[in-house]
């Protein structure tokens, strides 16, 4: 009989992953539990509803005290219970009491989960709730035709390192001067005309656009529904049950697409569309958008969409994505079938001399 002592209990979160993902300031160890997410669907909804009640554990520490159990593994009973409740009570409010939205709130007003003598609010943003129908509908690509977020990071690290170093060979091979009467005026508008290349940030080890360096206060108008139920101490004193509000939001854009980019890196390409498809709706050329937005829609097979995506991309004022983009049009072409579409991109590509040349020279050979 196996000894069930020698059995591993490392897979799965725990509450002590939990604790150290909010505390920590180590983005290897956040990128470990969140991969350790991605190992199930259970696993990537357990970490979406820690996140929801903001990863606060003191509700394990009560029902610690009230519950002994012996000969389980009480730390997954709790996050299995845990999480049901917050999606099942979601889902029912949702479906049951569709209030009007009566009011606007700023994010700046908090919900309070770590005082026993208050009530415990549990916020959702409308996306976390339902999905568009259209979305829903999609189907994910199978796994070895998916573009891997690793990879995505791995290239883009890449990516910086090619450009400073081609900056750094452009610097110092200066090219000459090209006397006017030499050159067509025509022409000139257009041999001048460039792209900017803009303020850059990181989140989730991932690649984005800061537009607070571009945007007047950018923020985000959605709709969250505020779950509202009693503490735990005041369970016995006060009947009241759990209330819902939808109410329209405005949130920091800094702040939404930190959410987006998180479920993306853990491979919730569903849920992270919807959100860049609501930037969108706000900012039709936000790049960040539709970057990972066209990402998401070829991992969900929606190639002719990705396409469009990436040449709207493609032709916005910022060049930062702009290499990955063509990279990615040829192949979404090659997914389609549309060969010669592909031969002639990747063959743009390789006259480019970017980072993605040597790769496009690959694919011609083929």
């Amino acid at each position: 009989m196996t000894n069930k002592k020698n059995i591993s209990n490392e897979a799965g979160l725990r509450r002590k992953d939990i604790e150290l993902y909010v505390n920590t300031s180590d983005q290897s160890k956040k990128h470990a539990i969140e991969m350790r997410s991605n190992e199930s669907a259970f696993e990537q909804d357990a970490l979406d509803g820690w996140e929801a009640i903001g990863y606060n554990t003191d509700a394990m520490r009560r029902l610690d005290k009230r519950f002994k159990p012996i000969g389980f593994n009480f730390l997954t009973i709790g996050i299995v219970s845990m999480t049901m409740i917050l999606i099942v009570t979601a889902l029912y409010f949702w479906r049951g009491s569709q209030i009007e939205p009566n009011k606007t709130i700023s994010t700046a007003e908090q919900t309070d989960l770590t005082s026993p003598s208050k009530n415990i609010n549990v916020t959702l943003d409308e996306e976390d709730v339902v999905l568009d129908k259209a979305i829903e509908l999609m189907t994910e690509a199978e796994k070895p035709e998916q573009i891997k977020v690793q990879i995505i990071r791995s290239e883009q690290k890449s990516i910086d390192s090619f450009q400073l170093a081609k900056f750094e060979i452009d610097s110092i091979h200066k090219l000459e001067l090209i006397p006017t009467s030499e050159v067509d005026k025509t022409k000139m508008s257009v041999l001048i005309k460039s792209k900017l290349f803009g303020k850059e940030i990181y989140l989730n080890n991932l690649k984005l656009l800061d537009y607070r360096a571009y945007r007047s206060r950018p923020e985000i108008k959605t709709k969250q529904l505020v779950l509202s139920g009693t503490s735990a101490d005041k369970e016995s004193s006060v009947h009241e049950g759990h209330t819902s509000e939808w109410r329209d939001v405005e949130i920091p854009y800094i702040d939404y697409i930190d959410k987006t980019i998180r479920l993306f890196s853990r491979n919730n390409f569903k849920k992270a569309l919807d959100r860049c498809e609501t930037i969108i709706k706000a900012y039709p050329d936000d790049v960040n958008a539709l970057f990972y937005g066209g990402i998401c829609l070829y991992n969900l097979k929606e190639y002719s969409k990705a396409i469009e995506y990436f040449s709207r991309l493609i032709d916005v004022d910022f060049s930062n994505f702009d290499q990955e983009a063509n990279w990615l049009i040829a192949n979404c072409f090659e997914q389609t079938g549309l060969e010669e579409k592909a031969k002639k991109k990747y063959t743009q590509i390789l006259r480019a001399g970017g980072f993605y040349a040597n790769q496009a020279e690959r694919k011609l050979k083929k």
